[in-house]
């Protein structure tokens, strides 16, 4: 998408417990805070010229500070990390319960990325899911949401159906008259919007999507907040 990732972490199997990657990310995240200038307290120290006049010992100008306790392992995780800008978790289906549950105990303020996997809305919405992801963005192919649910997901692949057909009917009332014709408008097709989703093929072949829904989860609901094409974002018109 643009930008060089500060960490790249991955797993292969079941990911009942990922504490190794999330680990990684956190010292990463540790390394990117800024180190504090050890001269910065003293250059806030202002002193009465009149107290030179006086023999007095050191520790009358400066009230020294204590020693600052160092944080072993347990305590440090309790500290809110935001040096990273955004995270991208692509996840498999049914994977969600146990990326979800373990994602908050690692304190990463961050914006949250994720792919259509996230959307089984039923578990998506639990108290010890949802309230840690509010505001995240999900990459998805269509606007509605994706469900483990049979009902859902016909759903979702029956609003898919009618923008294609919609998409392939715009190209014939161009009044193509031939095969050659119809997969030269095709490919070259600079962009169709419909109700639930956007096409634009691209690819080494011109056969690929290039377009992809963002969605923004927030209070159990999804909202559409624009199209993604690969280079640039695009928000729906006011």
């Amino acid at each position: 998408m643009g930008v060089d990732p500060v960490a790249t972490e991955w797993y292969i199997e079941k990911p009942e417990n990922i504490s190794r990657q999330f680990k990684s990310i956190r010292r990463t995240a540790w390394s990117l805070l800024p180190e504090k200038d050890p001269n910065e307290d003293a250059m806030n120290l202002t002193i009465d010229s009149l107290d030179a006049l006086f023999d007095v010992d050191v520790t009358d100008f400066f009230e020294l500070p204590e020693e600052e306790e160092k944080m072993d392992r347990k305590d440090s995780a309790k500290v809110v990390l935001e040096t990273i800008h955004a995270i991208y978790i692509p996840i498999r289906q049914d994977e969600l319960t146990y990326v979800g549950t373990q994602l908050p105990l690692y304190n990463l303020k961050t914006m949250l990325f994720g792919n259509d996997n996230w959307l089984d809305m039923e578990i998506l919405n639990q108290e010890v899911i949802g309230p840690h992801v509010q505001g995240m963005r999900i990459i998805s192919d269509v606007s509605s949401a994706m469900s483990s649910t049979y009902d859902d997901a016909f759903t979702n692949y029956h609003a898919l159906a009618m923008d294609h057909a919609s998409f392939v009917q715009s190209i014939i009332n161009l009044g193509v008259m031939n095969r050659r014709q119809f997969m030269d408008k095709l490919r070259n097709h600079e962009g169709f919007h419909g109700e639930h989703t956007s096409i634009q093929f691209s690819g080494a072949n011109r056969n690929e999507n290039g377009f992809a829904q963002v969605l923004e989860y927030n209070r159990k609901k999804l909202k559409n907040i624009g199209v993604y094409d690969g280079k640039t974002f695009n928000q729906p018109a006011e």
